[in-house]
């Protein structure tokens, strides 16, 4: 246990509700500064598959036709932009986890586009042209799930700390 002037501190999940927390606020922030991005114009040059994060349709039972069902996926993508006449090149997505956490209920605008094959719009940092995203927004279920824990294990521990002195 660690002293802090004779006193035991004695809240085993604190830290990690504070850095739970934290984590939360660092997407919500990365998500909003998306906002600020400027926009351009790019071409996909990979596409591929990285993880089936959600298979669609009757799981379990084989015989029953689905020909509706939707399957949200993990990509693996690069594309190229150019941006003062400078070209360069990028992999994310978005500031989040993943693609069924960025979008879990809709396929993204840069999915319908290359369906259709048309050019992706791609938004970049203006001061850091490198940086750049496919996707403006915030990660809310990243986001917003990270806090709740952070904060419920920041309640719990102040709840086993002022329990543990009335034994």
């Amino acid at each position: 246990m660690l002293v802090f002037k004779n006193l035991e501190y004695k809240k085993p999940f604190y830290r990690a509700g504070q850095l739970l927390t934290l984590v939360s606020l660092l997407f919500f922030g990365l998500g909003c500064l998306t906002y600020f991005f400027a926009e351009t114009s790019g071409n996909l040059t990979k596409n591929s598959q990285k993880a089936v994060l959600l298979k669609g349709g009757y799981v379990g039972i084989p015989h029953v036709p689905t020909p509706q069902s939707k399957s949200i996926v993990d990509y693996d993508i690069e594309y190229s932009y150019a941006v003062s006449g400078l070209e360069y090149k990028g992999s994310m997505i978005g500031f989040g986890m993943n693609a069924l956490t960025l979008s879990p209920f809709n396929k993204m605008e840069w999915e319908k586009k290359t369906e259709k094959g048309e050019l992706l719009t791609v938004y970049y940092f203006p001061s850091i042209p490198s940086v750049s995203v496919l996707y403006v927004g915030v990660d809310w279920l990243v986001s917003i799930t990270l806090l709740t824990l952070g904060l419920a294990l920041i309640r719990f521990s102040k709840w086993i700390h002022r329990n543990e002195y009335k034994r």
